[in-house]
């Protein structure tokens, strides 16, 4: 069974950890992997409950401060039941942004290493 993860409810999962952020402009947010097209999930990058050995996707951020270190990354699923229609994990990211461009990288699931520094 496919799950399903809509480019919005990406985008609306982000929050810088900075007073700044919003007020600066407009955070834009991209899919770094064009196999991730908003609409479905890559076959094999679903969890292993759903036969998949799977991975946050690689995101590209543009308009973010210059002087944000941290970006917070809340994964959710409103339509599993299981898990109470929602929460799927919070990671981190320690960041550098270069002209206000991040790559967030993708981050290996059912894991609870921490990712390494992005690349800007």
């Amino acid at each position: 069974m496919a799950r399903f993860l809509t480019k919005a409810a990406i985008a609306g999962a982000f929050a810088l950890i900075s007073a700044t952020a919003f007020a600066q402009g407009t955070l834009n947010i991209a899919f770094a992997d064009p196999t991730w097209n908003g609409e479905t999930i890559p076959a094999g990058q679903q969890c292993s409950l759903f036969g998949g050995m799977g991975a946050t996707p690689a995101l590209q951020l543009s308009g973010v401060p210059e002087g944000t270190t941290k970006i917070t990354l809340a994964f959710n699923d409103e339509t599993y039941a299981a898990m109470g229609n929602g929460g799927h994990g919070v990671i981190g990211f320690d960041v550098t942004p270069t002209g206000g461009s991040v790559l967030l990288p993708s981050v290996p699931g059912e894991s609870d290493h921490s990712p390494p520094e992005s690349a800007s």
